[in-house]
């Protein structure tokens, strides 16, 4: 996979509300058998970044197509300094499945957080800090964008 570029968000769709050309994705997850017995529900919606390669085994419906684009824009943009976008092509012609759109946004952390001297500006957090459970995917200027949600 090639290393992320620098851009800025797309003109026209600074955010994403649900709505015609949005889509709120949930990305819903099998809990852990720890997480059964300190009481958390057997489903949950949100995952730490730094385990999303293994929590795709837990991830629900991971063949599910959610987008019958053929080419896709990821951008992250916390926490750091600038967005960072990579462009990457849905592996079957029917389009991206929810695997592939996790395991894009997985590829890009790990890149940005073993980049050697903090070229993307990371401030605050290192990477076992940070959730995601949400995805927002929507359309502008021509292209499909998949917006990880992440908090810490």
């Amino acid at each position: 996979m090639e290393r992320p570029t620098l851009v800025k968000r797309p003109d026209g769709a600074p955010q994403c509300h649900g709505g015609e050309d949005c889509l709120v994705l949930d990305m819903w997850f099998r809990a852990t058998e720890e997480q059964l017995e300190v009481g958390y529900d057997d489903e949950d919606d949100f995952v730490s970044i730094a385990e999303l390669p293994s929590a795709l085994q837990r991830l629900i419906d991971p063949e599910l197509i959610v987008a019958k684009d053929r080419e896709a824009v990821v951008i992250v943009d916390y926490p750091i300094d600038q967005p960072v976008s990579y462009a990457f092509k849905a592996a079957s012609r029917r389009g991206f499945t929810k695997r592939e759109i996790i395991q894009s946004i997985s590829t890009i952390y790990q890149q940005i957080y073993a980049a050697k001297g903090n070229p993307y500006g990371i401030w605050g957090h290192v990477i076992e800090d940070l959730y995601f459970g949400i995805v927002h995917l929507y359309r502008a200027n021509g292209h499909l964008w998949i917006v990880p949600i992440v908090g810490s």
